[in-house]
């Protein structure tokens, strides 16, 4: 998932005029878009183009209008799109596997529950609350949906659905070690 890079605060100067001073913004903004970032845990996290060039302190169009008038800048944009693409069916290929391996092999999941309790006094009127945190495992079991899934794909020859119809009347011949049987 696309997250948006916080935009420049104030850009300080002017917008680059110069064909080096544009390409190194553009530079700057294509690592950004293709490279991404790290968020506070750790993990990678992808940008949108918009807010690349945001934070580089320019609007998209702008950006585009610089692609229009220079093939080179057109060029390496239509590239970084291309690799964002790939690179995203990629991770939707490692996330669509992963539960695949979540749905057939089922998993122990941890629930977790609060609980409040209202408290009474020996006269009855309440005194208080009592807050507590309940925690319960249980395992999700395979899908068997799934499981077909996988076998259909993963094996076709021997877990398919083929099936052969035979109208009445139709002579029926099996093949059995070399020897042919009609019926």
């Amino acid at each position: 998932m696309n997250k948006q890079l916080k935009p420049a605060k104030k850009r300080t100067g002017k917008i680059p005029t110069t064909q080096q001073g544009k390409r190194k913004l553009v530079d700057s903004i294509l690592k950004n878009y293709t490279e991404g970032g790290v968020d506070e845990n750790g993990n990678a996290i992808k940008y949108t183009f918009t807010s690349c060039c945001e934070a580089a302190g320019i609007s998209f169009r702008t950006f585009y209008n610089w692609a229009e008038k220079d093939s080179t800048i057109s060029s390496r944009l239509k590239e970084a799109q291309e690799n964002n693409a790939k690179q995203d069916l990629k991770d939707l290929t490692v996330r669509a596997t992963q539960g695949l391996v979540f749905l057939t092999q089922g998993q122990y999941i941890t629930e977790r529950t609060v609980v409040t309790e209202e408290l009474f006094d020996a006269k009855g009127n309440p005194k208080g609350k009592k807050v507590r945190a309940e925690e319960h495992v249980r395992f999700l079991k395979p899908n068997a949906a799934a499981c077909i899934f996988v076998k259909k794909n993963a094996d076709p020859e021997y877990f398919n659905e083929e099936q052969t119809n035979l109208l009445p009347g139709e002579e029926q011949v099996f093949r059995i070690n070399g020897q042919e049987i009609k019926f």
